[in-house]
């Protein structure tokens, strides 16, 4: 006798209720980076906009780390509510995601300022590699440190960044691919905003998560 399949073991059920908490979570975080999503959509790239870009992007602290603290739940709990633990992540880690945010945002800035000033000095540009690896470095230790706040929820901040500084020199290789896969998030939401804030956000953040999670359970 057949038997009528069950919402539990419909595969295509299984695939929808994947996808409608995967939509759900990018549409808490497109509201969460609001101010970023809103100048990636309304305002040009060049460098006239280069402080409304650079000032809203300071949002994408607490949503990073939100977005990685539902991954978290969702792996553990594969039935919840998505907006209920969305919200339930940005309250727990929303602050210190912000905080953590302003290393790789004040790395990137300080490049960034840093370079152009050189530019007007007499072998200036042969100081470019290292503000380069200043930037990327900063970026590296936000995510790192979001992942293992995550991770460790009681954790003080002196000791995640410890551990996070200590896995990004370690495992510099994972961290460069973490390093690269965020800036294609970024990347995608001011260039494609559709595409960036539609699925990439889950999906790319996912593979972070997931880089991390190999990171941290690898024996040294």
């Amino acid at each position: 006798m057949f038997t009528k399949p069950t919402f539990d073991n419909n595969i295509y059920m299984k695939i929808f209720q994947i996808l409608y908490t995967a939509l759900l979570a990018n549409l808490c975080f497109w509201l969460m980076i609001l101010p970023f999503s809103a100048a990636a959509l309304l305002l040009d790239i060049n460098l006239g906009n280069t402080f409304w870009f650079a000032v809203s992007s300071l949002w994408l602290g607490p949503g990073m780390i939100s977005l990685m603290a539902f991954i978290d739940r969702w792996v553990s709990e594969k039935e919840m509510a998505p907006v209920k633990a969305f919200c339930f992540a940005v309250k727990s880690f929303g602050k210190r995601g912000f905080l953590y945010w302003l290393i790789g945002w004040g790395g990137i800035v300080m490049a960034i300022v840093d370079m152009r000033a050189f530019s007007y000095v007499t072998y200036g540009q042969w100081t470019y590699p290292f503000f380069i690896i200043l930037g990327i470095l900063s970026i590296g230790l936000s995510i790192n440190s979001w992942y293992f706040q995550v991770r460790n929820p009681h954790a003080k901040m002196k000791a995640v960044l410890m551990m996070s500084f200590y896995y990004l020199i370690r495992k510099w290789y994972l961290s460069m691919i973490n390093i690269s896969l965020f800036l294609l998030v970024l990347g995608l939401i001011v260039i494609k905003p559709q595409v960036g804030l539609l699925l990439s956000p889950i999906v790319l953040t996912s593979l972070i998560y997931l880089n991390l999670y190999q990171m941290g359970h690898q024996k040294k």
